[in-house]
């Protein structure tokens, strides 16, 4: 295992355990200060919503205590939390304006060597910091991934109405056996799996390659 990252939503323990409906806040918290003085590299994963927001600085804070780099990540929109997403979701346009009056951003200058390393260790590439952008705290580094910036789209989203927040390369297959690399309801993405007829295997074989031509 080269990093490891970890679900933590809120440095407050009474959100945090409502969030995932376990009283896991000081087990998951020890183990991450365990987890960083190995030789393991690893990130705190946070997802940013309209509940959370108002405790950044203090999850800021709490990682730059523990030495630990966050991961921020705007919410997915699912079927089942649709409701609470279109009431939650926080735009992160609105959280660049938030960290940009605070920190630098870290393509805007060259790494030290010893910065270089650190990023090589949490698998950070230069390529990969226009549509991840990380700002340095100065003790941390805070990585963004945003659904809007850094999801990639094909000919075939053009004229989608449905919100994707990930790109088509991303493969589903549901318990049910359909499988799609699209997150839209039309029954012309998604494949049964399991029992395909030779018509809908050429047909499925053709989706493919028009979806990653080689």
């Amino acid at each position: 295992i080269d990093l490891y990252k970890i679900s933590f939503d809120s440095p407050n323990k009474k959100t945090f355990n409502n969030l995932v409906r376990v009283a896991a806040y000081d087990k998951v918290l020890s183990n991450v200060k365990k987890l960083v003085n190995t030789w393991a590299a690893a990130v705190l994963n946070v997802v940013i919503s309209k509940e959370n927001i108002s405790e950044l600085d203090s999850l800021i804070e709490l990682a730059e205590s523990i030495g630990i780099d966050l991961s921020l990540l705007d919410a997915v929109c699912h079927t089942s939390n649709k409701s609470w997403w279109k009431e939650n979701f926080f735009d992160f346009e609105d959280l660049r304006d938030i960290l940009n009056k605070k920190y630098s951003l870290l393509w805007d200058k060259e790494p030290s060597p010893e910065v270089k390393k650190r990023l090589q260790k949490i698998q950070v590439k230069k390529s990969s910091w226009v549509s991840f952008p990380y700002y340095d705290t100065g003790k941390i580094y805070i990585r963004l991934k945003d659904s809007k910036r850094a999801t990639r789209r094909d000919n075939i989203c053009e004229n989608c109405t449905h919100y994707c927040q990930e790109w088509l390369c991303m493969m589903r297959l549901t318990l049910n056996w359909w499988m799609t690399d699209c997150q839209s309801i039309s029954e012309n993405n998604w494949f049964r799996a399991n029992r395909l007829d030779s018509n809908e295997r050429k047909h499925m074989i053709n989706f493919l390659q028009n979806r990653f031509p080689s």
